[in-house]
């Protein structure tokens, strides 16, 4: 099922923890049809579009 967090359009908000390195949020915001906030397992609405994600990456 496509959600949020695998579309090009939305954006992973990140912590910055004080040891210096970053760590997912579970939200983020989409960027289509204007700003608006997501967690990333929203179901996926009528403007999604495949992410590039590199393969090493992938969730399994």
């Amino acid at each position: 099922m496509e959600t949020c967090k695998t579309c090009k359009r939305f954006h992973q908000h990140y912590v910055r923890r004080r040891r210096g390195d970053y760590i997912a949020m579970g939200s983020g915001h989409c960027v289509k049809p204007r700003l608006k906030s997501r967690r990333c397992e929203t179901p996926a609405c009528a403007n999604w579009e495949a992410k590039n994600i590199p393969k090493g990456e992938r969730e399994r």
